[in-house]
């Protein structure tokens, strides 16, 4: 939840100063709701984030900085299509001041009969590269019973990555990464590695521990959830802390601006928060480069959604 410690401190040594006083910032009170219960959280229907073809498993990333799934197609013609959505964070160092924030990337490309598969990291239309700095990424795709295992073997830069000096592809050891050494907002990407099986019933339901990804907004594609739908069932489909599951949101009255997260950094460009407008919760605000907001009446049901593709 934001919060407003620095202004409370400025207003004690403003006053130590013997400074005029100045009237405190509204913080947060809890308060007993007077409209109806909140509403339950529908059933969760299967879904499937986008991709050129249709999964047949779905993957967890293991020993890694961040989350990630792999999905994996049928192999048709000695050809196997997988798809890799991985989110990780990362710090960003401002003067004195660190911050840690959170990425989000999804790659696709088709395995051989050899496993040898080269990632095509043109950007179609999206904001962010599928892989950091890129033109292309190679590598090795092998799986052993429950066990699936992606090996990076080369890359090349992009052509605006060309004459950073700092940028470095390092694919070996025990966590691959691309840092082009700016230290800004998304110069750091992390690579999965080793995945295990998920059962099958995860098939349409695993994407619902990840953050939103910039292909499903801009795809339109917004976890099933439509007007009418609940703030329950947007918190049902995205990851948030248990204190967000657990608490009807208008036990809180907050002053505008005010906001509960659900993950990542507003100073970053993958962040989800609760926003209040006039003491209650009112939208929803989900940013992957792109974002999604979802308008919130005063029984917390969805009057409106909308997306806005960067």
């Amino acid at each position: 939840m934001k919060r407003m410690f620095p202004f409370i401190l400025a207003l004690l040594l403003l006053a130590a100063c013997g400074a005029e006083p100045v009237e405190a910032t509204p913080t947060p009170v809890l308060t007993t709701p007077t409209t109806a219960p909140m509403p339950s959280a529908s059933p969760l229907p299967d879904y499937v984030p986008p991709m050129d073809f249709e999964p047949v498993s779905v993957w967890q990333a293991e020993h890694f900085c961040g989350r990630a799934l792999l999905y994996l197609g049928a192999e048709t013609d000695g050809v196997t299509p997988f798809k890799v959505y991985s989110c990780f964070t990362y710090e960003v160092v401002d003067y004195l001041d660190g911050n840690m924030l959170m990425s989000a990337r999804a790659f696709s490309a088709e395995a051989a009969g050899s496993g040898d598969f080269s990632v095509d990291c043109s950007k179609g239309g999206l904001w962010l590269e599928p892989v950091l700095g890129t033109s292309s990424l190679t590598g090795k795709l092998s799986v052993d019973g429950d066990r699936l295992t992606l090996e990076y073997t080369g890359c090349e830069r992009a052509a605006w990555a060309e004459d950073i000096q700092s940028f470095e592809c390092r694919l070996g050891g025990g966590q691959p990464v691309i840092d082009s050494g700016t230290g800004e907002n998304d110069s750091v990407q992390y690579l999965p590695t080793e995945f295990k099986r998920l059962p099958d019933e995860y098939l349409g339901r695993a994407m619902y521990w990840m953050p939103m990804f910039e292909e499903e907004a801009s795809a339109g594609q917004l976890r099933g959830l439509k007007a009418g739908d609940s703030y329950a069932d947007i918190v049902a489909r995205f990851p948030s802390p248990l204190d967000i599951w657990s608490r009807d949101p208008r036990t809180v009255s907050a002053p505008d601006g005010w906001y509960d997260t659900f993950y990542g950094s507003e100073a970053g460009t993958v962040f989800a928060a609760l926003y209040y407008k006039d003491g209650l919760p009112s939208t929803v605000l989900i940013t992957c480069c792109s974002y999604a907001s979802f308008q919130l009446d005063e029984g917390l049901r969805i009057t409106e959604l909308s997306v806005a593709a960067k």
